[in-house]
């Protein structure tokens, strides 16, 4: 997604707006935005310290609980911090002054 991205870049298309999550009231934001969001990357060094975190801690992982069950906890973790920081930007939102609540 990394080359992906920075290809489409150069065709017209932002992968990085398209498949990034956004803030839940924002125009550009999608739910499917929740699972792609955990595969795209800023910048080399953070896909590089990613890539480093998954191959130290994720083989360990998968070998204790299986692939499936991994998977399972990659994707419950990945959604759970895309739901964790829009809770977090809405708290802020509304701090802020911008929600009619």
């Amino acid at each position: 997604m990394f080359l992906a991205t920075i290809v489409m870049e150069r065709q017209g298309t932002d992968l990085a707006g398209l498949l990034g999550l956004h803030f839940f009231e924002a125009s550009d934001f999608a739910p499917y935005q929740f699972v792609t969001y955990m595969f795209m990357h800023s910048d080399f060094s953070h896909l590089f310290f990613n890539m480093l975190a998954l191959y130290m801690f994720g083989g360990l992982l998968e070998k204790t609980w299986g692939s499936k069950r991994f998977l399972i906890f990659y994707f419950v973790c990945g959604v759970g911090a895309g739901l964790l920081q829009e809770a977090v930007q809405y708290y802020a939102y509304v701090q802020e002054g911008f929600a009619d609540i």
